[in-house]
C-alpha cells in the first residue's frame, strides 16, 4: 500500500486499527502488516496500543480528543475516579492519568497522548455514566456521584471524615446527595455507606 492510499483512507480519522487497514487497503494482510511496521519505524504512524494507530500530526486532519480516546482504547469503559473528579472540579488536583472503569481485566496504555489506566468493576457496578459534551468533543464519563463512589471503592481503607478532608473536596454543591444516597444503597457495601455518612457530616458542617 502506498502512503497516498494510507492518507486517503485514514487522514480524516483521529485514529484507526489494523483491522480497518486490512479490510480497506485492497492488499493482503502480510503486505499491510509489513507496511505498518515500516510506517511505525519512520514515524508516519504513531502507536496508541497494540493494533491501534494514529497518523503523525502533520498528516492527520482530525483532532484527537484524549477523553474520547480513553473510551475507544479499551471498550467498553467510562472515565471515572480521579480523572472525573478533576473534570467536574470536585478536587483541585490535576489528574495524571485518564482512569476508566471496565468490566474487562485491568489494563494500562502509555502513548504520546498520555497514560490510560483501566480498573475492573463487576457488571453489577458498571453503571452511573453518561455521554458528556464538551467544546472539543464528547466522551463517556461517570456522573459526579458515581465518580466519587468508584474512588471510594477502589481506594483501600476506611473513609473517615479526616481522610475525606485529605481529598480537599470542593464545589460540593454539584453533588446531588439524594442521588448519591440512592447509588450508595444500590452499591450495598457497608464501607461505602460509612463513607457517605461521613461526607454528609462534612456537608452539614459547611452549610452551618
Amino acid at each position: 500500500m502506498k502512503i497516498a492510499r494510507l492518507l486517503e483512507l485514514c487522514s480524516g480519522y483521529p485514529y484507526f486499527d489494523l483491522a480497518f487497514l486490512r479490510q480497506f487497503s485492497g492488499e493482503n494482510d502480510a503486505t499491510v502488516d509489513l507496511n505498518v511496521s515500516r510506517w511505525l519505524a519512520n514515524g508516519t504512524l504513531v502507536p496508541l496500543r497494540r493494533g491501534m494507530y494514529t497518523l503523525a500530526k502533520h498528516l492527520r486532519k482530525a483532532e484527537i480528543f484524549t477523553p474520547r480516546l480513553a473510551n475507544d482504547l479499551y471498550p467498553p469503559s467510562y472515565l471515572t475516579d480521579a480523572w472525573a473528579l478533576t473534570f467536574y472540579g470536585l478536587v483541585p488536583d490535576v489528574a495524571r492519568e485518564h482512569t476508566s472503569a471496565t468490566m474487562r481485566r485491568p489494563q494500562r496504555f502509555v502513548n504520546e497522548f498520555g497514560v490510560f489506566s483501566y480498573r475492573h468493576l463487576d457488571e453489577a457496578y458498571f453503571w452511573g455514566f453518561r455521554t458528556v459534551q464538551t467544546t472539543r468533543g464528547e466522551c463517556r464519563c461517570a456522573i459526579p456521584e458515581k465518580a466519587l463512589l468508584d474512588h471510594w471503592y477502589w481506594t483501600q481503607g476506611e473513609w473517615t471524615i479526616a481522610r475525606l478532608r485529605e481529598l480537599r473536596l470542593q464545589n460540593l454543591g454539584q453533588l446531588d446527595l439524594g442521588k448519591l444516597q440512592e447509588a450508595v444503597a444500590r452499591w450495598g457495601k457497608p464501607r461505602i455507606h460509612r463513607a457517605y455518612r461521613c461526607l454528609r457530616e462534612i456537608v452539614r458542617e459547611e452549610e452551618s
